[in-house]
Order: structure tokens, then sequence, then C-alpha cells
């Protein structure tokens, strides 16, 4: 059974209905929500969130990546259950930081892994 849902941003399709997705892209598009809000962001959920953007204007070192990989692990497996954690790594090169995520959807059983950058602007 392939689950299916509304995609999100929401956009029209020619027929006048709304676009719909594959699961996989559901899950990513909330986790991508999930990484880039800051912690406290959300109102009526002040644990939401990662602690991605205060790395905006902070030197970071060893610490600061285990800690966000730490707090990336945390955050989607309180606020995604559609998923199990595999895999959180993080490095920095210069000024961008790497975070590479790998997830099992539950549903199907499906591994995925994606790769985002992050470059704080100074």
């Amino acid at each position: 059974m392939e689950y299916r849902g509304l995609a999100v941003p929401v956009n029209k399709s020619n027929g006048g209905y709304f676009v719909s997705t594959y699961i996989e892209d559901l899950v990513w598009s909330s986790i991508l929500l999930i990484l880039f809000t800051p912690k406290g962001g959300m109102p009526g959920m002040r644990t939401f969130g990662t602690a991605i953007t205060d790395l905006l204007f902070e030197q970071v070192g060893y610490y600061d990546l285990a800690y966000l990989q730490m707090q990336v692990q945390i955050a989607i497996e309180k606020y995604e259950p559609r998923v199990t954690v595999k895999k959180v790594e993080t490095a920095k090169v210069q000024n961008t930081i790497y975070l590479t995520i790998g997830l099992i959807i539950k549903s199907n059983q499906q591994y995925s892994e994606k790769a985002f950058q992050y470059t704080p602007e100074f």
C-alpha cells in the first residue's frame, strides 16, 4: 500500500485540486520543518525544533557538532513518529555545517538518506 498526502508547500494542480505526494516526501518536509524551526519557536510547543539556527553567529566546535547531532536525533524521534532514525552525522568544513540523516520509514520499511548543508551568514 502506497501512502499519499498533501504536498507541502500547498500547490494546486491544473484541474484545481491540491497536489498530493508520496510518504517519503511528506516525511522529509516534516523533518525539514523540525530541523529549521528554532527551539521554542513554535507557540504551545516549547521543545519543538533544534539548535541549528542558534549557530548563526557562533563559532562551531566539535562539541557543538556532537550536541547538534544529539538534538537532531532526539527531535526527529520525538516529533516524527513515522520514522526510525538510523544515522545522524555532522561535520564542519570551514564555515559550512554538513548534516546527513538516514532513516527507515515505518509504513514501508524503506531506508532513506538525505544530506543537508547549512552555512551561517556572518
